[in-house]
């Protein structure tokens, strides 16, 4: 009975994380070159969280990582971070001719939230996560925030969760929307508008 409880207040949980959800913006997946969404829910006054579509291992699976308001200026430190050390090291591999090379970085994220649907099926699970730079065989550099995200509640139930960036520039292209301030004011206007049609 306990179990069942557990499972269903897990489920109500992840079935609210996109209630009143506000798209905000767009950046580029890496590895498949479409626009992933960036979205904005659990709005309360001041309060919010940030979810961010990243790939999964399949394609009918959705995926999205999400950071609370609270959090968003480390996380937004996090792939400043991050950014700034993979500019560093695509420099140094294009000049010392490296090739087919992986090196994590020292950097953490702050407590994150994974997420995946399948058909009607939520999971979730909270991680820190950390980037992993990546010279391919043919030189070209990529920084890689994958990893496997397994249940918060069943440890065999996993998702290969693929988020990876080719440019530094896709990167600034995704920090770009994450100014916790132009957040705020983007959700409130979109308050504002349903105001008038109450």
């Amino acid at each position: 009975m306990k179990k069942l409880l557990l499972t269903l207040i897990i489920l109500s949980i992840s079935s609210s994380i996109f209630a009143q959800t506000q798209q905000i913006g767009t950046y580029p997946m890496g590895w498949l070159r479409k626009p992933g969404y960036i979205s904005v829910s659990d709005i309360r006054k001041q309060n919010f969280t940030v979810n961010i579509q990243v790939e999964a291992m399949y394609d009918f699976t959705n995926a999205w990582i999400s950071v609370r308001s609270r959090d968003l200026d480390r996380f937004v430190r996090f792939l400043t971070q991050v950014r700034d050390k993979y500019a560093e090291w695509s420099e140094t591999a294009k000049t010392n001719n490296v090739t087919n090379t992986s090196v994590l970085m020292d950097f953490w994220s702050p407590r994150i939230r994974t997420s995946w649907q399948v058909g009607t099926s939520s999971f979730f699970n909270d991680y820190k996560i950390r980037a992993k730079f990546m010279v391919l065989r043919d030189g070209s550099p990529i920084i890689d925030f994958s990893f496997t995200a397994t249940h918060i509640t069943n440890r065999f139930i996993k998702e290969e969760i693929k988020w990876a960036f080719l440019l530094p520039s896709q990167l600034d292209e995704l920090i770009s929307q994450l100014d916790p301030g132009a957040i705020r004011k983007k959700v409130q206007k979109a308050g504002d508008n349903r105001e008038l049609f109450r």
